[in-house]
């Protein structure tokens, strides 16, 4: 499947390592480079599930797995080292 997205940001934000806008513009904190990488990609793919579904209801969080199968053990991870999970 083709996702086009419309625009990509990277910034510093205080709570969130990434946003998913309605106008499909994907924000990615700029902190996310020192994390490790299974963990980046994990934040990328709950982003990119956003492009399909605009919540955090279960198809997202279903959609984010199928995208990333280690999306349990990323959520832990962040979890325990204090990174915001939605």
């Amino acid at each position: 499947t083709l996702i086009k997205i419309q625009q990509t940001l990277h910034k510093i934000t205080k709570n969130e390592t990434g946003t998913c806008s309605s106008n499909r513009h994907i924000s990615l904190n700029r902190k996310l480079i020192t994390l490790p990488d299974r963990i980046i990609d994990y934040v990328i793919c709950h982003e990119l599930a956003h492009l399909t579904h605009m919540n955090h209801s279960k198809q997202v969080r279903d959609h984010c797995t199928t995208l990333y199968p280690k999306t349990k053990e990323a959520k832990k991870w962040m979890k325990q080292e204090g990174y915001m999970i939605e």
